[in-house]
């Protein structure tokens, strides 16, 4: 409940016309509010419906950001509109419902930093028939922004007549920034979203260079039926731990272009492909990848002028169960390496059937010497998997795989809730070193912002 008489705070209401901004006699809109508020002030929108694009350009303070919230979770609805922020630094927005803004509804341009958008639900935004995105960071300078408890939700799945660069459905997107100045886009946090039915969940990067430095964290996300891919990465030194991705039409994760990201404690579902890496200097471990069909994890050769082979991974502790389903001939159920790339394989579990991994043709053909190139040591196969040099069979007795649930006492393969059927649960699974996940989440803030000062 809110103070009505709290001078910090200024109330809005869609209802009233030539108010002051008090409770009993609100702005009739954001626009002058914002005209009048002030670091450490809170503008609370009374409950109701508003329609109109607003664009903020007005920062807080470290100390005393400024807030937008509604008077109840889910009764302040935003229809058809975009909020545009300029140049905007500690500023908050929270508990808000964007309702189809066709062109996206939150796009952050600038030197936007330490900016927090959290419990916010967006449905059918984005969707104009061009290429969208309904939360989006652009520009150069943006630095320490947090996107947290947000639901992005397409109400039914996007299948567009011809899919191309010129159409595509983004849930939220963030550029590099300005490369040839050094001023990228980089240490923005996006945690425990929820994304649903959109063609592409997440993209971060724009330009498919090893240059771009990035330093984003996606964690403890959830994807589900995206129509293309889950996570695309084109930026360096990204951590993408703790998602659950379910049901991809083509990609669950796929690092692009950078280097030096960490992929680990992920869940990977029922998707087409798993995890694919371009570039170099990536660690792949903890993962859980179920049913995909195509390989759990593919190396990437150079196959273009732009994508950088995959070299210097570290493929250690994975778990993949039952992948390659739709490769019948030569099936590859664990990791398919393409040519020019270089790679460290180990204490992975592979279970099912097929190949626990292969090289393509082309590489026995110019690299008849792999051992010079892929170290691929003491990892366990299960079930009907083929034995190779570098794994060995394995009785696993699994905790309830038909309930998809790989528990398992092995030393091989992923250890956590990630082998589970269920997400990542904040009150429940802790993360390293016994430190609760909302412990970690005020201890990220508090020294973004000391960083970012």
């Amino acid at each position: 409940m809110f103070d009505k008489n709290n001078p910090k705070y200024l109330w809005v209401s869609n209802d009233s016309f030539n108010g002051n901004g008090t409770w009993e006699n609100p702005f009739g809109k954001i626009e002058l509010a914002l005209e009048r508020v002030q670091p450490g002030n809170t503008i609370i929108l009374k409950n109701g419906i508003y329609y109109n694009d607003i664009t903020i350009q007005v920062s807080g303070t470290t100390h005393m950001p400024i807030k937008i919230v509604a008077q109840e979770k889910g009764k302040v609805e935003i229809h058809g509109a975009c909020w545009f922020l300029y140049d905007v630094c500690d500023f908050i927005i929270s508990e808000l419902t964007f309702k189809r803004s066709p062109n996206g509804a939150i796009s952050a341009i600038g030197a936007c930093q330490r900016n927090r958008f959290n419990d916010l639900r967006f449905i059918d935004c984005g969707t104009a028939d061009k290429t969208t995105c309904t939360m989006f960071f652009g520009g150069s300078g943006a630095q320490c922004n947090l996107v947290e408890n947000c639901s992005f939700e397409q109400q039914k799945i996007i299948h567009p007549k011809k899919h191309g660069p010129e159409n595509a459905i983004f849930g939220l997107m963030v550029t590099d920034g300005d490369i040839f100045e050094k001023d990228f886009i980089k240490n923005h946090v996006f945690r425990h979203n929820r994304f649903v039915n959109y063609q592409y969940g997440i993209l971060l990067g724009s330009n498919d260079t090893s240059e771009n430095q990035g330093s984003h964290i996606i964690e403890y996300n959830t994807f589900e039926n995206c129509y293309r891919d889950g996570i695309t990465i084109k930026c360096s030194d990204t951590q993408i731990r703790g998602n659950l991705i379910a049901n991809c039409g083509n990609n669950s994760i796929l690092i692009q272009a950078g280097t030096g990201s960490v992929i680990e404690k992920n869940r990977i579902i029922d998707s087409n492909n798993g995890i694919l890496v371009h570039d170099c200097g990536h660690t792949i471990q903890n993962n859980c990848i179920v049913r995909c069909n195509g390989p759990a994890i593919t190396v990437c050769g150079k196959s273009n002028s732009q994508h950088n082979a995959a070299n210097n991974l570290l493929i250690e502790k994975n778990t993949c169960i039952n992948c390659g389903v739709n490769s019948s001939e030569n099936r590859v159920s664990g990791i398919e390496i393409e040519p020019g790339t270089t790679c460290i394989v180990r204490k992975n579990l592979f279970h099912g059937e097929g190949k626990p991994y292969n090289f393509t043709s082309h590489i026995q053909e110019t690299k008849p010497d792999i051992s010079s190139c892929y170290l691929i040591e003491d990892n366990a196969v299960s079930g009907k998997c083929e034995i190779m040099d570098g794994f060995y069979p394995k009785a696993i007795s699994f905790i309830n795989k038909e309930s998809d649930n790989f528990e398992n006492d092995s030393n091989y393969g992923a250890k956590g809730w990630m082998l589970k059927p269920e997400t990542f649960n904040p009150d429940v699974d802790n993360v390293d070193n016994g430190i609760d996940y909302r412990m970690l989440g005020m201890l990220s803030e508090t020294i973004n912002a000391e960083q970012c000062d």
